[in-house]
């Protein structure tokens, strides 16, 4: 069995992204936790983190993405790994993983823009295949 199979979002994620940026969203999440910023900031201070990432660091973050989970030309917008981070990092990557995958593909596969099924919904660009954002139902 694969050791990894019980890692957080936040885990799987410090796995590939910059030291300093993890530490920039455990602070900010920290933050949030304690009440010292509202949730709408703490959304927009995430998105920033996720903006200063270079774009080689983001694709091949993208591409691991892909290939772990089997989400073949498939596309991650900043802002979606920015919200997966900030609303789901103590998911279970594997679970959350596999509830997005299942979602992604039903949008594609019908030509829908948004998909919502077991408590989360999916904004998707179908025709891009690239995930746009994602939050709680």
């Amino acid at each position: 069995m694969n050791g990894k199979i019980l890692e957080t979002v936040e885990d799987y994620s410090a796995g590939y992204m910059p030291e300093n940026v993890m530490c920039s969203f455990r602070e900010l999440a920290s933050r949030h936790r304690s009440g010292l910023i509202t949730e709408s900031m703490y959304y927009d201070s995430v998105s920033v983190v996720m903006n200063e990432i270079s774009d080689e660091i983001m694709n091949g973050f993208n591409t691991m993405l892909c290939d772990d989970f089997e989400m073949k030309d498939c596309l991650f917008s900043r802002h979606f790994l920015s919200r997966l981070l900030a609303r789901f990092s103590e998911s279970v990557m594997d679970f959350m993983m596999a509830r997005i995958r299942r979602l992604f593909y039903q949008c594609c596969k019908h030509g829908r823009e948004r998909g919502r099924d077991d408590g989360i919904v999916l904004v998707v660009n179908p025709v891009q295949r690239e995930l746009i954002t994602i939050f709680v139902c």
